[in-house]
């Protein structure tokens, strides 16, 4: 069994080799590489069918970098002094220790799924610094992604990320980028920051007018975006993938190179949506406490908003939506469904609005009477939910979860068709709903969604005023009816005077 002592003797290695290493950002041969040039640590690529792959080198710069490659682990110009970390199928691992072993490497990290039972005990025997196998901060075992950083902590060695001493990680440092994007943000500023995101992405020249108006949500949220901003703009985040934002550090240069490039959305041409839209709402709903089940040990996060609990596994804890998915994309943690989003919740809401009461939505959760909280800190959507109420945000909060982590949540494809089922149902409800307008009554909003009312809105708006049209030419008719009236009435009147002689 692999040992925190054979992980510090693979990190005590001058040199590094990645086997199976590659260009495919989605592959896992491109992440640990990744993840070795992010730190500054000398990696070499080895892949017999290219002669290069191409992966995104350490910030600041940004621009696609091609990496040449070796055939095979034999052209290693030192490989005594090299460790090596292995991604390859089982049948090919065997082969390649084999050959490690004769060219005198000393170190070797068996990635989880690179081999079985009778490779793992050959490489834990012939290796000094055999790593692999249960354990670890992961469940699926030891990995350099979730392992490595603390491995070269333990080693004593320095290594550097995003042009810093760092040997506490990304989150360690959070305080101090925080501090820097605190000192730099305003709405405005983020309005042109998000422009530059979107061009340096090549997602589209400037920034459409749909997007424009999620800034005004900046303003009213700037503490949130603020924490956001530092958490998703460090570096590399532990260790899946390579943040798309650029560094904090230069965020105040980035902008003042464009100082008229980007308009403010305060001289936008076209009039502002009324109230939010989908990407608002959507963004709003981010800020939901939801549960977490971490894999590894996160020390508490300073945030605007307020400190985050310390994550010790398996102890639950309750974290904004926007760090639990990205913690979640980083395999540091697991998103437990609330209980509303089970198929069986689902079931009886359902039954609730088809069949108990056609004509109301499903009554939102109770809020508790002795609570100081407010939203979004309410416990709606943790596993302390009441499981047959739907929260404000429970259409796009269930749409995020099923889109960044369906293996958390049990029967995720029938709960799909449930919320299809359902999401129809109140659609229906909110449309027919609007027939009391005419009469001059209200619509009643309780238990509606916040996607709801959004998506409602415009249809709402559209019939109101489409009502107030048809009652603004109704009473202009009757009005020219009066006045005709009354004008033929007064020149029959004055006839019949004149007849009488008066």
């Amino acid at each position: 069994m692999a040992t925190e002592a054979a992980a510090r003797t693979f990190f005590s290695s001058p040199y590094f080799a990645v086997v199976g290493a590659s260009s495919d950002p989605t592959k896992f041969g491109h992440k640990i590489f990744t993840w070795y040039t992010h730190h500054n640590l000398p990696v070499t690529p080895i892949n017999p069918s290219n002669p290069d792959i191409k992966a995104f080198p350490p910030p600041p710069d940004r621009e696609l970098k091609s990496y040449p490659t070796i055939s095979n682990i034999s052209a290693l110009p030192h490989p005594k002094d090299t460790g090596v970390s292995i991604i390859t199928p089982p049948k090919v691992t065997l082969k390649v220790l084999q050959e490690a072993k004769q060219i005198g490497v000393q170190s070797v990290w068996l990635q989880p799924g690179t081999f079985d039972d009778e490779i793992l005990a050959f490489a834990l025997k012939e290796f000094k610094g055999g790593v692999g196998g249960n354990g670890g901060a992961g469940r699926e075992g030891w990995c350099v992604l979730v392992d490595g950083e603390r491995a070269l902590r333990d080693a004593g060695r320095e290594w550097k990320l995003h042009g810093q001493s760092a040997h506490s990680g990304l989150f360690g440092r959070l305080v101090e980028e925080r501090v820097k994007l605190v000192n730099a943000a305003d709405s405005d500023t983020l309005y042109k920051y998000h422009q530059l995101w979107f061009r340096d992405h090549k997602k589209t020249t400037a920034l459409p007018h749909s997007l424009s108006s999620p800034y005004r949500v900046y303003c009213r949220m700037a503490s949130t975006r603020k924490d956001r901003c530092s958490v998703e703009g460090s570096a590399l985040v532990g260790c899946s993938q390579r943040v798309t934002k650029p560094p904090i550090s230069r965020f105040r240069a980035r902008i003042t190179d464009y100082p008229s490039t980007y308009p403010s959305p305060l001289k936008m041409a076209l009039p502002l949506p009324t109230g939010l839209t989908p990407m608002e709402v959507a963004f709003l709903c981010e800020m939901e406490t939801v549960t977490v089940i971490p894999r590894q040990r996160l020390e508490s996060i300073d945030l605007l908003g307020g400190s985050t609990q310390p994550l010790k596994p398996p102890q639950r804890a309750h974290l904004p939506l926007w760090l639990a998915l990205l913690l979640k994309r980083q395999r540091r943690a697991n998103i437990l469904p609330p209980p509303w989003l089970l198929a069986s919740s689902l079931e009886r809401i359902l039954r609730y609005e088809t069949e108990t009461d056609p004509s109301a939505f499903s009554p939102p959760p109770p809020i508790p009477r002795t609570s100081t909280l407010s939203p979004p800190f309410l416990p709606s959507s943790t596993v302390d939910s009441p499981p047959n109420h739907l929260p404000y945000h429970w259409l796009e909060l269930s749409e995020i979860l099923l889109e960044s982590c369906p293996d958390d949540i049990p029967e995720s494809d029938k709960v799909r068709t449930l919320l299809r089922d359902l999401r129809e149902v109140r659609l229906a409800k909110m449309r027919g709903s609007t027939s009391v307008l005419e009469g001059g009554g209200v619509i009643s909003l309780m238990g509606v969604g916040a996607m709801e009312v959004a998506e409602g809105r415009g249809f709402a708006v559209g019939v109101m005023d489409g009502l107030r049209k048809l009652g603004a030419s109704k009473e202009l008719a009757r009005r020219e009816r009066e006045e005709e009236e009354g004008a033929g009435g007064g020149n029959d009147d004055s006839d019949e005077d004149d007849g009488m002689g008066l």
